[in-house]
């Protein structure tokens, strides 16, 4: 089944997380759950060399299976943790399942807000560079976007 009947934490579609290496708890690239997957496997993070040795640590060594810079559906509980540790991993929102824990969510929203605030507008003679993705520039007392 694909993730188009799944929401993301942005109430979105459902994007898949990774298929190489395949995650999600059925193994089927997108971080949803079932009645069996009782971790939650509904975050989905890049790993970085600080979670890794942080869930290792806690006894979940991850190494066999990812390496820095991959995509992982990792538990919400153990996302959280290392949140409240200064350890967690960058998170993939468009592949974070909507319906996790309160708490969980709040610090997944609090990090996405905090990450969308840092990225300035720059202002330069009759530009405006909009989070270096849009250009728009003044053209006879109207805004043209190029």
């Amino acid at each position: 089944m694909n993730g188009r009947l799944f929401k993301n934490i942005k109430n979105k579609t459902l994007k898949k997380c990774s298929m190489h290496p395949l995650t999600g708890y059925n193994r089927d690239g997108y971080c949803r759950t079932d009645s069996f997957d009782n971790g939650s496997h509904l975050v989905c993070a890049k790993m970085d060399e600080s979670f890794l040795k942080y869930t290792a640590s806690k006894g979940n060594d991850l190494s066999s299976v990812v390496k820095p810079g991959d995509q992982w559906c990792i538990c919400q509980d153990r996302y959280y943790e290392a949140y409240k540790n200064n350890k967690a991993p960058k998170i993939i929102y468009d592949s974070t399942y909507k319906f996790l824990k309160p708490h969980v969510k709040k610090a997944i929203l609090d990090d996405w807000m905090k990450n969308k605030i840092k990225k300035p507008i720059i202002y330069k003679k009759n530009t405006i560079y909009k989070r270096k993705t849009k250009k728009i520039r003044h053209v006879k007392s109207s805004w043209v976007q190029s």
